[in-house]
């Protein structure tokens, strides 16, 4: 019988053969899998065992693995089966199927020899059997495959399923009723990733071709842009888009039929002909498929081993194979083209950074951008001798007094790195060294291109109800201008840690080593291609430090938590009850118990090979002697302990912040009312002043629930709160009339406030046993524990406050982007007394406490706070949580954050690509600026607002030629109301000019209209925005500093233009005033570091026209009233670019 005769024979597999069903040759071919076991097993060729098959008469019985390999579960859900008649259920592929004679619930999985497959689908053509239409096409390379005709696979839609009536436990592709982001255009379910196997990701060593899209006619390119920006900014669907195109494409045929017929007519119908119709064709049209980049994974779900999704038909059983281990790994499905697929129950999605620079240095100005730190002396000529690393007394030694750290380029660790570098570790004597390979002596940014990396790890509960954290680690560019070193674009996220749990420190490494494999060869180097460069050029990399919150910080690098009793601290030898004790805050203490790095390293090592060995025993011996596990990062050879774990001062600092007024203020009971009849209580005070408080617009979060302990404040609350919390509390506590040793009232017994003050005193109790115990040279006696049972929080309204001003004072220090040696050696003083003292009233410390008094270390070897931050992170953290979740897990949805990222990322190129169009037409513009507009936020940017925003606003500016930047809508101004004081002030700025008014009563060469005067509402000076009074879009930024700290309000802000060159930008302001009956503050001895200034309440009548580039920054204000004294005006400032100044 021919194979193409079509006529049906009984299917030999156990369902086909339940249901008396038949099939077609071919279809039994590929649903089969014993033929080509007994091929395998009997030496036959493909065609004789298809010529066996075309006149079998009874099934042929191949042996089944053992069952226990399954679950009946998943046998019973796997168990596939074809219909009658259907010759055309898989016509293009050939994918293993259950054994034609397998018994009932057993299921026999595809071995690698029958198929091959990769994280992208689908079965290889070279095994297809000879006759079928995937063994006729030719062996090349997917990619080229996929664009001889993309429309043959645009998308990954789910197979169909086999027509005619299905047995039971039949199911398909779709058989999945969750919903939610199906229609999201970057989700796919886990089993697309085993169907998918063949598209090996592209190998982005080789140079990029210009996109195909981009060989078509622009008309087509710019639908296909359009319909992009639709699925990949603006929400659209995969239908959304089909119907766009479907649209577009029908608008073009029928323009085409009213158009002569001319050479570029004809390319476009002939072009329409081949018009991709679905968003994953357009994809890849463009250039901006992810998928071609990405490397995918499957995960053991319990123990976080690794395997390539390419590698899973290698598998001989659907279990882990890591000792110790028997998790599952993946099911097995079977489709009616596909047959049957193994699709992993967990996948990671990993971006390989080696791959990710290679794209980077392709885009033009990044090899310069990376260049642009280098200052004096870090410039070197090809033949000259590169400097060696730099000691940090060396760098302590070239230090200016009053010198500004701005930048990690400005700490001591940027120049300490040292290059051709490799740790060895010697287990036979316990050692651990960093050798020169070659004994160069090699500074690392001394190397035409050195780059330090930072890496951030984090994860975010994607769910409203149930947990589920997805994780992600991100690599930022520390060489980069600061201005654009944490924007999207230059930010790499290497992989999404799939949920709903997190890995532990050992599940860490098996995810951590893909990038410590790749940070080692980075540290050897590698060739990039250039833009702009004729010749490869060679790219080091190295990653000295971690940024990221306590937890996760301390999960990366391997220590324990520090919750820990031995363990507090992995700086130095603290213990945890001793942050009941003053001590713990003394730096003079500290160098008597610092750790060793050396032996802290070792330790780790000696863990790992224990781990390896399989005795537990002494990696439970290292946890507890020295408070470590081993970490994959331990292996690089700038990674120095404890500097490359620096404290994260975003989550640390806001952390103290609140610590301070929720736990030893308000539960401390320092708010607590007097009960009085209409008495109002402090807390009462602190909330009607915060409402009133004035602030600028731009200045962030600050919720008024935070004065009660309600809610969930951010960072930026808790960081905004602090600034103008000295003087909340002294107008919540009366501060003015409070004589030294006045405390607070008792709370009432039966209230939330006197229960938590008995459970923080049982708690420290506790804690103050264990110090004493820990004391060897103390002998617990008696006396000692009453003296300890004594022990009560101090309600000493003045003690508390003037820790509140120590602590506030250093963290405005501190928390700037520019600071100097000096100041913060002075802020850390300040912090550590603060703390001392609060330890010495017997009030509750955490941990976090104790580790920011290590700052002073940090700060030196990074230069500024800013460096080690996260906001930027956070950010984009903040992104990822916008994605849709409905229950998804196995890393779907993790992975479709990593596709959502990266295609963005890949948007640069294509703008690219449109922008180096010649002569392009109004439709390549149109879509640039439709691109522009998506990859610059669009409605997403209009939610970025606090900390990171204003800060990148303000730090582009550093960059920027013009300080002052204008909107692009003006503000309607009666200018004749204001002519005479604008004419003097241009006659007082050019006098050479001899200007003369318009009313023709005045000598002068040169008139002044006053249509040449711009108004506006808003402006921004150096990245600060400052609005006018006068207009409603300018009331919310008013206020401001100018010439230094001298406040005034803005009533107008205008552009003066006489000529081209005649121009400047000023305000009209008024200015506040002195009151000489304004009391002496609380604050006085500390209102320089503060920002605070006392003003009377009526602004001067004057009115004055200022330049724009005076301004110097935003306040907070309020208006306070001492009764029998004075009303006067309190202004905070908001600067957090450098320390405060004197006005």
């Amino acid at each position: 019988m021919s194979a193409s005769s079509g006529a049906t024979r009984p299917c030999p597999c156990p369902e086909c053969k339940k249901h008396n069903l038949y099939q077609t040759p071919r279809t039994i071919w590929n649903h089969c899998e014993a033929w080509k076991r007994k091929e395998a097993q009997e030496g036959g060729t493909s065609l004789q065992v298809k010529a066996e098959l075309l006149d079998f008469e009874d099934a042929v019985v191949v042996e089944s693995p053992s069952a226990d390999l399954f679950d009946d579960a998943e046998v019973d859900e796997s168990r596939q089966s074809a219909v009658p008649g259907d010759d055309t259920a898989d016509s293009g592929s050939v994918a293993g199927s259950p054994s034609a004679a397998f018994p009932e619930n057993q299921e026999p999985f595809a071995s690698a020899d029958d198929q091959v497959s990769s994280p992208f689908g689908g079965s290889s053509p070279e095994h297809s059997p000879p006759g079928s239409p995937g063994a006729t096409r030719d062996h090349t390379h997917p990619l080229d495959e996929e664009l001889r005709d993309e429309n043959e696979d645009d998308d990954d839609d789910d197979d169909e399923p086999l027509p005619g009536p299905q047995p039971a436990g039949y199911e398909t592709d779709e058989d999945d009723d969750r919903t939610g982001i199906d229609g999201d255009p970057d989700f796919r379910r886990n089993d697309a990733y085993a169907r998918n196997a063949h598209r090996a990701a592209l190998d982005a060593d080789e140079p990029q071709p210009l996109p195909r899209a981009f060989a078509e006619h622009p008309a087509i390119r710019n639908a296909y842009v359009h319909a992009f920006v639709l699925g990949a900014f603006q929400g659209g669907t995969h239908d959304q888009v089909k119907s766009q195109l479907i649209a577009q494409k029908n608008s073009l045929l029928d323009a085409l039929a009213h158009v002569e017929d001319t050479e570029d007519t004809r390319k476009l119908r002939d072009d329409l002909a081949k018009m991709a119709m679905t968003l994953r064709s357009v994809e890849k049209r463009l250039g901006v498929d992810p998928d071609r980049y990405l490397v995918y994974y499957a995960l053991c779900p319990t123990c976080w081993q690794r395997y390539p999704v390419s590698e899973l038909d290698d598998l001989e059983m659907n279990r882990c194979t890591r000792t110790g281990c028997s998790a599952k790994l993946f099911e097995t499905k079977r489709t009616a083209s596909r047959g049957v697929q193994r699709y992993p129950l967990k996948v990671l999605a990993y971006y390989p950074l080696t791959r990710a620079l290679r794209l980077f240095f392709r885009r033009p100005g990044k090899w310069e951008e990376c260049q642009a730190w280098r200052k004096e002396g870090d410039h070197w000529q090809q033949d000259e001798p590169r400097p060696p690393p730099m000691s940090y007394e060396e760098w302590r030694d070239g230090l200016r007094e009053g010198q500004l750290l701005s930048d990690i380029h400005d700490g001591w660790i940027w120049r300490l790195l040292r290059a051709n570098m490799k740790r060895v570790w010697r287990p036979e004597t316990r050692e651990v060294d960093d050798v020169d390979v070659e004994n160069l002596n090699l500074r690392f940014v001394s190397l035409p291109c050195g780059l330090v990396f930072g890496i951030f790890v984090d994860w975010l509960q994607v769910r409203k109800r149930g947990a589920h954290s997805a994780g992600a680690i991100i690599l930022s560019i520390q060489n980069l201008p600061r201005s654009i070193r944490y924007l999207r674009e230059n930010l790499f996220l290497l992989m999404t840690i799939p949920g709903p749990s997190e890995p532990d420190t050992e599940g860490m490494n098996r995810l951590m080593d893909l990038i410590v494999e790749e940070l080692l060869s980075l540290e050897e180097g590698i060739l990039c291609d250039v833009y702009g460069h004729d010749e490869r050029e060679p790219v080091h990399g190295t990653c000295p430090f971690t940024t990221s919150d306590t937890p996760a910080r301390l999960k990366t690098a391997g220590f324990v938590s520090q919750n820990t009793d031995e363990h507090l601290c992995y700086v130095c030898g603290k213990t945890f009850p001793s942050l009941t004790q003053a001590h713990c805050f003394d730096r003079d203490t500290f160098r008597a118990c610092m750790h060793d790095p050396i032996d802290l390293l070792t330790a780790k090592f000696t863990a790992r090979d224990a781990a390896v060995d399989g005795d537990m025993e002494t990696v439970k011996e290292m946890k507890k002697d020295y408070g470590v596990h081993y970490s994959v990062f331990d292996t690089l050879p700038n990674w120095h302990i404890p500097l490359c774990v620096p404290l994260e001062p975003m989550h640390n600092l806001s952390g103290i912040i609140g610590d301070i007024y929720k736990t030893i203020l308000l539960n401390g009971g320092m708010f607590t009312s007097t009960g009085k009849r209409n008495a109002v209580s402090p807390l009462d005070k602190m909330q009607t002043w915060l409402e009133a408080l004035w602030i600028p617009g731009t200045m962030g979060r600050l919720s008024t629930s935070i004065v009660s302990g309600g809610g969930r404040p951010k960072c930026d609350d808790w960081r905004n709160f602090m600034t103008v919390l000295p003087v909340g509390l002294a107008i919540a506590w009366n501060m003015w009339d409070r004589e030294p040793g006045d405390e607070a009232p008792l709370p009432q017994k039966r209230t939330k406030v006197k229960a938590e003050t008995v459970r923080t005193e049982n708690l420290l109790h506790k804690r103050r046993r264990k110090a004493l115990a820990r004391d060897a040279d103390h002998d617990i006696d008696d006396l000692d524990l009453d003296d300890i049972e004594d022990i009560k929080a101090s309600r000493d309204y003045h003690k508390h406050y003037m820790n509140v001003l120590r602590v506030c004072t250093a963290i405005r220090m501190l928390w700037t982007r520019s600071t100097c040696r000096e100041d913060i050696e002075l802020a850390q003083d300040y912090l550590c007394h603060a703390f001392q003292s609060w330890a010495i009233m017997g009030c509750h410390l955490k941990p976090n406490f104790h580790i920011a008094c290590h700052g002073l270390e940090w700060l030196e070897a990074f230069g500024t706070f800013y460096s080690f931050s996260v906001w930027a992170y956070e950010r984009c953290m903040g992104i990822l949580s916008k994605f849709k979740t409905n229950g998804r897990t196995g890393g779907e949805l993790e992975c479709t954050f990593m596709r959502a990222w990266w295609k963005t990322i890949l948007c640069q190129d294509l703008i690219r690509h449109m922008q180096d169009l010649e002569d392009g037409s109004p439709g390549d513009k149109a879509a640039i600026d439709a691109l522009l507009t998506a990859m610059r936020g669009g409605a997403e940017a209009h939610r970025q607002r606090g900390t990171l925003l204003n800060y990148l606003a303000s730090v582009s500016q550093d960059e920027a030629a013009d300080p002052v930047q204008f909107p692009s809508y003006k503000a309607k101004v009666n200018i004749r109301d204001m002519y005479d004081m604008l004419l003097d002030y241009a006659r007082t700025l050019w006098p050479h000019a001899r200007i003369k008014s318009d009313r023709g009563m005045s000598e002068g060469d040169l008139v002044f209209y006053p249509w040449q005067v711009s108004a506006y509402p808003t402006v921004r000076v150096r990245g600060v925005k400052y609005g006018a009074s006068t207009h409603p879009h300018g009331e919310k930024q008013c206020y401001g500093y100018i010439e230094g700290r001298r406040a005034v309000r803005i009533e107008y802000i205008l552009s003066i233009a006489l000529t081209e060159e005649l121009t400047s930008n000023v305000a009209i302001v008024r200015r506040f005033e002195t009151d000489e009956r304004i009391p002496s503050a609380p604050w006085d001895l500390w209102e320089g570091d503060l920002g605070i200034q006392m003003w009377a309440r009526d602004l001067a009548d004057i009115y004055e026209v200022q330049p724009l580039e005076k301004m110097s920054g935003l306040f907070a204000m309020c208006v306070c009233t001492l009764p029998g004294l004075c009303t006067f005006r309190i202004t905070i400032s908001l600067d957090h670019e450098r320390a405060e100044a004197e006005a």
